[in-house]
């Protein structure tokens, strides 16, 4: 597998694993009129951790998910080395920009 189409599915599992999968999810914690979102109101700590959490199992398994299907068509060593440059590049640019547009605002 190419270099480049891995730097590219590392980037675009980024973005559906990272970005869109677990936003809806996160959001009904606080969007919603429940008691949930009132505990989280009271308690911001705790949807600190949750958001988190999500977060972070959503990553994850989703990278893992992700890296298993590759590996099962090319045998390529350095395969997560170039998958997660992928990734961390356009973190790493996201993150960049949300720094940039905070600071000026």
């Amino acid at each position: 597998m190419k270099k480049v189409k891995l730097l590219l599915i590392g980037a675009i599992s980024l973005v559906v694993f990272g970005f869109l999968l677990p936003q809806p999810i996160q959001a009904l914690l606080v969007i919603i009129d429940t008691p949930i979102k009132n505990f989280f109101v009271i308690h911001t700590l705790s949807l600190c951790i949750i958001v988190g959490i999500i977060q972070g199992i959503s990553e994850e398994c989703g990278y893992y998910f992700v890296l298993k299907q590759i590996s099962k068509n090319g045998q390529l060593k350095s395969l997560p080395f170039w998958f997660g440059l992928g990734r961390s590049l356009l973190h790493t640019l996201f993150d960049m920009g949300t720094i940039i547009v905070t600071f000026t605002i």
